[in-house]
């Protein structure tokens, strides 16, 4: 009977506690979207220039997080180095939308559906751009390709793949967009057993990307004015040198209740939920 009253103690303080910090479970959640700028080797390429946004928990939208204008020059490795090639995209925005209603968010017709096995995090936009290189059969080219709603065992939607031949002296200009693509990203629905297919949590959208390579050996090219965010040099002759650019999202999970809330009480951890975001 000691033992029983003494189990019945320890539940009655892990509801007090939880009582004393209500939504403890949702403090530390919160989405995340942020850039990758990186080139061929993975050393980042315009530090200044890479932004990250937090995205509380609960705030519905949508909300618009704006992304300046990049603009990375490539330079063949001669003494001195020579600039070769630009790329540049005009500012951008990203649209967010979040919803804690357990009935979650419409699916929209054109949206691409990001699946609960993404974990909620996956890259919405991938650019790379190469400068140079071999790319048989034919003379070295520049390529540039767009890439969107990639995740963890899925490479992908391909938008945009661009293959631009050494032009000489003139030089090569491929502009692009504008390019708007839609996200629906689902969550696991915690109210059923075992791993099941959840519910629209997050509407993400990029809207109107806009931006040009340039693939010109001729310093005076009008599309060379203004300066760069930051520099790549290509590794040599025979090797690329590539920007890579990412946006991604990622929903974070909350961490193990029983780190948040430990008070010697065993039983807290199995009073509390593993996963954020809706209460059931």
């Amino acid at each position: 009977m000691k033992r029983s009253i003494c189990g019945y103690r320890s539940c009655f303080a892990a509801l007090v506690v939880l009582a004393l910090v209500p939504g403890v479970a949702r403090a530390q959640n919160s989405d995340r979207l942020f850039e990758g700028i990186t080139d061929h080797t993975g050393a980042p390429v315009a530090p200044a220039r890479t932004l990250s946004y937090t995205i509380p928990e609960g705030a519905e939208g949508p909300m618009i997080f704006a992304f300046p204008a990049l603009t990375v020059d490539f330079y063949e490795p001669l003494t001195p180095p020579t600039i070769s090639d630009r790329f540049h995209f005009d500012p951008y925005t990203v649209s967010v939308q979040s919803d804690d209603n357990p009935a979650g968010l419409p699916r929209r017709p054109g949206a691409i559906l990001i699946p609960f096995a993404a974990l909620e995090t996956f890259t919405g936009m991938y650019i790379a751009g190469g400068s140079d290189g071999n790319m048989p059969p034919g003379p070295d080219s520049d390529r540039l390709t767009i890439t969107v709603g990639s995740y963890a065992g899925f490479a992908g939607t391909t938008l945009l793949d661009l293959i631009l031949p050494e032009g000489g002296k003139g030089g090569e200009f491929a502009p692009f967009g504008a390019l708007s693509v839609l996200f629906d990203v689902e969550e696991p629905n915690e109210g059923q057993p075992g791993w099941q297919p959840g519910i629209v949590s997050d509407y993400v959208d990029i809207l109107d990307l806009t931006g040009f390579f340039l693939s010109s050996d001729d310093p005076t090219n009008p599309h060379y004015q203004g300066p760069p965010n930051g520099i790549i040099i290509e590794k040599d002759a025979i090797e690329w040198g590539r920007l890579d650019y990412r946006l991604n999202f990622q929903s974070d999970v909350v961490p193990a209740p029983g780190t948040l809330l430990v008070l010697g009480m065993g039983m807290i951890p199995a009073l509390l939920p593993a996963r954020r975001r809706r209460a059931r």
